[in-house]
């Protein structure tokens, strides 16, 4: 992926939730207006959620593909050994980024399902809501794991983080 589409991409990630934050939670919350009222809130709300989710999904598999075909490439030319590690890296990393998104998107997506039926809890409504906040925590925090540089920093500021607890 050149830079310039890396960038666009990133900036769009950013500024699309931030455009739209104010209109989700202004028809979301039960005091502006039911869900179960208007057919047409839930069309919205369905395809909104149908988009966001697919283009996480969509360029999660598209950096996933490039990543693999980048290794694929470079351990032609430097060798398989060089690489294996990295390849392995590379599962775990995306594992764990479907593994986040799967926890903190699901919720939400079954709370939106369930509140069409019956009426929920505004705990819950809490709940989902912090779910979905917290990937944008949990992403960068896992994608910093899984670079050397930045988990031997933490390694020698904090030895205990990453010791092994075994006995």
């Amino acid at each position: 992926m050149r830079f310039g589409v890396a960038l666009t991409l990133s900036i769009a990630i950013w500024i699309l939730p931030a455009i739209i934050h104010p209109f989700w939670f202004c028809f979301y919350s039960d005091i502006c207006l039911s869900s179960t009222v208007d057919i047409g809130f839930v069309v919205y709300i369905t395809l909104l959620l149908a988009i966001v989710l697919m283009i996480i999904f969509f360029t999660s598999l598209w950096t996933f593909c490039f990543t693999r075909r980048f290794f694929k490439d470079q351990s032609v030319i430097a060798g398989e050994s060089v690489y294996a590690l990295k390849k392995k890296r590379l599962f775990g990393m995306f594992g764990c980024m479907l593994l986040i998104n799967g926890i903190c998107l699901a919720p939400g997506v079954l709370y939106f399902l369930l509140h069409l039926f019956i009426d929920l809890p505004i705990w819950l409504n809490l709940f989902v809501t912090i779910c979905f906040l917290f990937v944008t925590i949990a992403n960068p925090v896992m994608q910093s794991y899984f670079r050397p540089e930045i988990k031997s920093f933490l390694t020698s500021r904090c030895p205990l983080l990453f010791a092994c607890v075994c006995s």
